[in-house]
């Protein structure tokens, strides 16, 4: 094969490599972090002295989502 083609091939491949890793760190990832925080939440008791730490994970969950909103939309584009 010419060089030409192996220019090609090896473009697709690196395509393919970049848009595995958009959709594994921009959808999957945070999907998963989503379901690991909604079991965390879940099974939390909250005790007099835990506030702080229920707050920091509630607001971590907060950006989880907006980072979530805001990659399906840039998807959509």
């Amino acid at each position: 094969m010419s060089n030409k083609y192996l220019y090609l091939i090896e473009l697709f491949i690196c395509f393919l490599r970049c848009f595995f890793i958009l959709l594994v760190l921009g959808d999957f990832l945070p999907k998963i972090l989503d379901f690991i925080l909604y079991r965390y939440m879940g099974e939390i008791n909250i005790y007099d002295n835990s506030v702080l730490v229920y707050n920091m994970v509630n607001i971590n969950k907060k950006i989880l989502y907006n980072y979530i909103y805001i990659f399906n939309e840039f998807i959509k584009l």
